[in-house]
């Protein structure tokens, strides 16, 4: 007997409901680049991990959170959202790096300055992209975003 019969009944409905309607496994499609990022980690040298714990976090997550946003965001917008986002090449090849950097002879440090950039360019990315889409929206819908009228002096 199972002991915990509802969550597997309802991620067996959800899986069904999702993968049985007349779209297939197209839903599935919009999932790759998290998954290949994810996977990734199982790469790293746990020598990166143990070293660079905050950066490759930070990498990891600004990277993650911003696919999401703006898979909700074109989920929403009813807009066509791609199967491979270019925005997870640069983690993928901090990744690569700090599998092949020993070969190279990268250094704790210099691996440390790779991560750090990374993080850098994945917070960057990922606040200038949201921005520009408050800022398309208030546009669209003419309002604005932290106030309800413009200021009269």
């Amino acid at each position: 007997m199972d002991p915990h019969p509802l969550p597997r009944r309802l991620i067996s409905i959800s899986f069904s409901s999702t993968l049985g309607g007349e779209r297939g496994f197209a839903p599935l499609q919009h999932l790759f680049t998290p998954t290949l990022l994810t996977a990734s980690l199982m790469f790293l040298p746990s020598s990166t991990l143990l070293a660079n714990t905050r950066a490759v976090s930070l990498a990891f997550g600004f990277c993650i959170c911003f696919l999401t946003v703006k898979m909700i965001v074109f989920s929403m917008a009813k807009m066509t959202f791609a199967t491979v986002q270019k925005d997870a090449f640069v983690v993928l090849a901090a990744v690569g790096v700090s599998v092949y950097g020993e070969g190279v002879g990268l250094t704790v440090y210099g691996e440390g300055v790779v991560w750090w950039g990374v993080a850098a360019w994945c917070a960057a990315r990922f606040f200038y992209w949201v921005r520009g889409a408050i800022q398309q929206l208030c546009e669209k819908l003419d309002i604005y975003c932290f106030s309800i009228k413009r200021k009269v002096a």
